[in-house]
């Protein structure tokens, strides 16, 4: 089994391996369920809590101003620092010097609190991997949740701990490999369906 978080998508298939030949027993996704909505769920936190402190030199509201578009970009890329972090570490720190070219911006994020901040895409994803297993099906029988030998983990957002802690519970005691690179084997696996195509 796969599943992929990446940029913009999310995607999960079923496949069946024999030698290096490979067939897709089912699959699901979403187009509105990928690793920017992760990243967004963080990001507004922090912005929000940016905006409360009420000491930088930052126009919230006009996202066209100069100033406030090179804020975005860091915060943009801190994120995405962190949320790769909490997948090693309980407690990330995410800090941005001279956020509005003056002032610094420091905030302690757990794996918890980011949990909680993506629990209804968390739920999302559980749905889609339900949906997964009602539909799919070998020789006319049901694919059960059992009959998973491995799991393969790419795209950028699936070194997020939370991920890892849906697939424990519904595939307890089934190894998860994560040590491809997440972002590579994305890329790597479109090569080769554009090839195929």
């Amino acid at each position: 089994m796969t599943i992929d978080i990446g940029g913009g998508t999310f995607g999960m298939s079923i496949l069946q391996l024999q030698g290096d030949k490979h067939k897709i027993i089912g699959s699901e996704g979403s187009g509105h369920l990928g690793g920017d909505d992760f990243e967004k769920a963080l990001r507004d936190y922090i912005i929000t809590e940016m905006e409360k402190s009420k000491k930088y030199n930052l126009d919230f509201k006009n996202r066209k101003d100069t100033n406030w578009v090179r804020a975005f970009l860091k915060i943009k890329e801190e994120c995405s620092k962190v949320i790769t972090e909490l997948s090693k570490q309980k407690n990330v720190k995410f800090e941005i010097k001279q956020l509005d070219g003056k002032n610094d911006f420091t905030i302690n994020i757990s794996q918890d609190q980011y949990k909680e901040l993506t629990k209804k895409l968390l739920e999302k994803c559980e749905t889609k991997l339900k949906n997964l297993f009602d539909k799919a099906e070998i020789n006319k029988k049901k694919v059960k949740y059992s009959d998973i030998d491995e799991i393969v983990l790419v795209g950028g957002t699936t070194r997020a701990p939370n991920i890892k802690e849906i697939l424990e519970k519904f595939f307890p005691g089934k190894q998860i490999f994560q040590n491809l690179n997440a972002d590579e084997a994305v890329a790597q696996g479109a090569a080769i369906f554009a090839k195929k195509k």
